[in-house]
């Protein structure tokens, strides 16, 4: 069965000048933000709260866990997960990560955080990084992250028409808890100067689809 699922989006942000295209201006991870999610008969279904912690940090707050962010002037980088409730951290380490942009691709790394986006999103790119994420009890689950990413797209929904998006399209594979498989299959439209979750298109592990209202 095919969920359609609601976002109330709100942001806490005051007005400026503005500022070239960035990851940043796609996702406003450098903006405190609130959101609630309904289904489709209107029902709350879950919420997230996204918050700043430095000039150059950020943690989103998912309910069941925490994903914290920092970024420099070349690129944003995921750090560790949390346990909101009993705050045990899961640090994640690189030990692969190619970047391929116009039929290129190129190591980028093989050790430390995963760069988890460039700033400078003017092109389409994939970004695919092999790792490892360590528990608090000292075991890996090892993971692969594949994102293929298209950006400065036309985009719309019911509620807001004639945006620019960048589109995530990634899939996550994983051995926790169970056998290395695809654990996360999900396209992702981030709209400019509106943030993450314009639309979501979820397709493993459950379908749904989500909308900014």
């Amino acid at each position: 069965m095919k969920y359609l699922i609601l976002v109330i989006l709100f942001f806490i942000a005051g007005c400026g000048p503005s500022q070239p295209t960035t990851f940043l201006n796609y996702s406003l991870l450098n903006k405190d933000s609130f959101g609630i999610i309904f289904d489709g008969d209107g029902n709350y279904h879950t919420q997230w709260k996204r918050t700043v912690t430095s000039s150059n940090s950020s943690v989103i707050n998912w309910g069941d866990s925490e994903e914290f962010f920092y970024w420099d002037e070349n690129w944003v980088y995921l750090d560790k997960f949390r346990n909101p409730i009993t705050k045990e951290e899961y640090p994640q380490f690189v030990t692969k990560q190619e970047f391929c942009q116009r039929g290129v691709c190129t190591i980028i790394s093989t050790e430390g955080k995963q760069k988890y986006a460039p700033i400078s999103v003017n092109e389409n790119y994939t970004l695919d990084t092999v790792g490892y994420i360590l528990a608090p009890n000292g075991s890996k689950v090892e993971f692969r992250h594949l994102q293929n990413v298209y950006v400065n797209v036309d985009c719309s929904t019911q509620y807001y028409k004639d945006q620019k998006c960048l589109i995530q399209n990634e899939k996550w594979w994983d051995n926790n808890q169970s056998e290395y498989s695809l654990k996360l299959y999900k396209n992702t439209w981030y709209a400019l100067n509106l943030g993450i979750g314009f639309m979501i298109e979820n397709k493993i592990p459950v379908k749904s689809t989500l909308y900014l209202t």
